[in-house]
């Protein structure tokens, strides 16, 4: 029953990222300007060399494997992710950035389609609280390390460090009347406190724990960008404007340009940000 609901998760993600993964396409500039001291601080912990084999889970668009890549130019990086229009995006742009030691590939979610004592490191960016099962995709990432391997990924601290995100989840709640999400199931702040990953390395066998707080701002260069950037990448507010009339519209768009007013600053919009970088190594 549990790996039945477990693949209806998976599958309501894969739908979710391939609806939305043209506008990530988009707005794949600013992702990568926010991400970038998370990427870096990913691939410090992961301790990649110059002919490294390194596996990206949760790839998405390519990053942060594309980065690992240009360190391990003498060796190979394999990004992959349940989402097939993620993966198109990502070879596209490995492709654009000349990168030809990065290639991505699409899986089931579940089991990584690689043999034992494989990689010499694993990567993960913000990706691995989305996973159902936990445990058993760190048990994954074991099995297909090699002795020695680094495992390094990313997650969110809590909601309130992250104002963007609780701004967006204040209006799902109060205006669109939706739940707030729970804080157990697969989302971004699942693993809001380190302990808890920690916890999970552990169990999974992997030692040399160690995490590190990664703190930066997003910055919009307006309140119309951030309006574009919900409508077109959050799911509350896609399926909300999906089939709305036009007062419905711009009620919801006048209600976020009115709450985002605080956060101005020098004529742009800055959220603060809050993440945090887990890495262990395998035996």
């Amino acid at each position: 029953m549990r790996g039945s609901k477990n693949k209806e998760i998976l599958e309501e993600q894969r739908k979710n990222w391939n609806d939305i993964s043209h506008a990530w396409k988009k707005w794949i500039s600013s992702i990568n300007q926010w991400y970038g001291a998370i990427t870096d601080k990913i691939i410090e912990f992961a301790q990649i060399k110059i002919n490294g084999s390194i596996l990206d889970i949760a790839t998405g668009t390519g990053e942060p494997g594309l980065t690992a890549a240009k360190i391990a130019n003498h060796g190979s990086v394999t990004g992959i992710d349940i989402s097939d229009e993620m993966v198109k995006i990502a070879n596209e742009f490995a492709k654009e950035k000349n990168i030809s030691n990065y290639r991505a590939i699409t899986y089931n979610g579940i089991n990584l389609p690689f043999p034992d004592n494989y990689f010499d490191a694993v990567i993960s960016r913000c990706g691995i609280f989305f996973f159902p099962d936990t445990q058993h995709i760190l048990k994954e990432i074991f099995r297909v390390l090699k002795p020695g391997g680094r495992v390094s990924v990313s997650a969110w601290c809590d909601i309130t460090e992250n104002q963007s995100s609780l701004l967006i989840e204040k209006i799902a709640m109060d205006y669109l009347k939706q739940p707030a999400a729970s804080k157990d199931a697969p989302g971004p702040f699942r693993f809001a406190d380190p302990a808890v990953l920690m916890k999970e390395f552990e169990t999974a066998g992997f030692k040399k724990i160690k995490n590190a707080r990664v703190t930066g701002e997003g910055i919009f260069d307006s309140k119309e960008d951030f309006w574009e950037f919900i409508s077109q990448m959050q799911t509350p507010f896609i399926n909300a404007l999906k089939d709305a009339d036009a007062d419905f519209k711009e009620g919801l768009r006048a209600e976020v340009f009115k709450s985002v007013e605080p956060f101005m600053k020098n004529g742009k919009l800055v959220f603060k940000r809050s993440a945090y970088c887990a890495a262990g190594t395998k035996p």
